[in-house]
This record gives C-alpha cells, structure tokens and sequence, in this order.
C-alpha cells in the first residue's frame, strides 16, 4: 500500500482532501447534536460523569491472557484467524443476551447484530503498523453490539448498569471511551465500551467484546447522511493516511 501512494503522490493528496472533506461534514452534524441538544439534556453529565468513573476503575488484562488465538502478529495465519471467528461466534451469542438484559434494565433497545466480517478483521490487521512491526494486536470489536438510548438520561443509567456489572463480575471492562466531550475526528459521539465475559462461564472465553451506548438522535443523523456505507469508505480513508503517516 506504501509503496503504491509512493509512487502516486498525488493519489495520497486526492485521499487527504476526501477524509477532511468528510471529517468536516460529519462533524458539524453530529457536534451540533450534541451541542445544541444532547448537552442540555438532563442526564448530560451524569452520563459523562459515569463514564469517566467506570473508566477509573478498569482493569488492565493482558491481551496475551484475554484470548491467544485472537492474538495477530506479522504472517496472519489461517488457523488463528479461524480460531478467532468460532471464539467470536461464541462471544456474540452471550453478548447478544447481556446487552438485552442491560436495554430492559435501563429503558434502551438493543437487536441482534452479527460478528464482524471477516474482511473487515484483516483489513484492520493489515493496516495496524503493530502488526506489520511484528508485535501482538488484538481485536477489540470481533463481537459486537449497540444499545440505544432515546434520552440521556436513560444513557446514563446503561452506564451505570455496566459499572455494577463490572463490580459483580458479570463484565469485565477493559476500556472506556467516553466521546460526548471527547469525539472521534469525524465528530462520532457516544460511550464506548470493551469487556471481557468471566472465563470458564458456559464455555466463553475472555474474547474482548464491545458495547456502544447510543444516543438515538446521532444515528438519525448517521442515516440521514448515508449510513453505514458512506461512514466505511472515510473510515478506510482514514486508516491509510494513519498507515501511510507511522509508516
């Protein structure tokens, strides 16, 4: 991929002004949500304020002890990828089930998602500079789900819920993202979340997994702007100027 963009400079310029293009679309759409709307919510700051102290209190697994078969190194192996998938397969069904419980508990909706494509996998892995140095990387997002809140309020409380979950040992969480004051570049905002289920529970393993915890105002937006698929081709955009720029 370097050595191609190398070779055309001007195809990295023509990739620079596609992503801040986008970067700038999307950011004044969902930073205006979230500053004329979202921040005068009642639940605002007690949903910030829960992430921050969820956060505080992570536990910092080894990634080597959370799942070796889903650790990638340089020469993506046939073997670990497909031990990847089936733990991946495992994985999704339990969180599938957390996260209904945790939308009943706190007045959000959840659906039933898939695992994440298999393309998707090792176009991530192919473009993480770790990878290609030869050290470890782990998926964060093999299994994945979304939980949607119509208030911040009720955001708030899905947060809460996690924390109590972590405390109880029912979660584990390994990372916290809050982005409502801390966006993505393209202006993203919600509570991220990565756990790990406790190992030795129904055969699950410590595959990390992840939680968003949306606001349903941002993914009228996100539709309205074309969806998943626009989002895709500036988020492949983005990890190339990344690779290219720690390359």
């Amino acid at each position: 991929v370097a050595a191609a963009f190398r070779d055309d400079p001007s195809s990295e310029r023509l990739l620079r002004s596609f992503v801040g293009k986008m970067e700038r679309r999307y950011w004044g759409m969902y930073q205006a949500c979230v500053k004329d709307i979202l921040t005068n919510e009642p639940g605002f700051v007690r949903a910030v304020g829960a992430a921050r102290m969820l956060g505080g209190e992570v536990v910092r697994f080894s990634m080597q002890l959370a799942l070796n078969s889903g650790v990638f190194k340089q020469g993506i192996q046939q073997s670990v990828v497909s031990e990847l998938m089936q733990s991946a397969v495992r994985t999704q069904e339990a969180l599938y089930l957390y996260a209904q419980s945790l939308a009943e508990a706190t007045g959000g909706s959840t659906s039933r998602t898939s695992v994440k494509r298999l393309y998707r996998i090792l176009e991530k892995m192919a473009l993480d500079p770790a990878v290609m140095a030869g050290k470890s990387a782990q998926p964060w997002d093999t299994a994945r789900m979304m939980v949607v809140f119509d208030s911040m309020e009720t955001l708030a409380a899905g947060v809460k819920q996690l924390r109590r979950d972590h405390q109880a040992d029912k979660i584990k969480v390994v990372r916290v993202k809050e982005r409502f004051t801390e966006p993505t570049d393209g202006g993203w905002s919600d509570i991220l979340v990565n756990a790990v289920f406790p190992p030795g529970e129904s055969g699950r393993g410590q595959l990390p997994f992840e939680i968003q915890l949306v606001h349903a105002q941002l993914l009228v937006i996100r539709k309205e702007m074309g969806g998943h698929q626009g989002y895709a081709k500036y988020r492949s955009a983005k990890e190339i100027l990344e690779f290219l720029r720690q390359g």
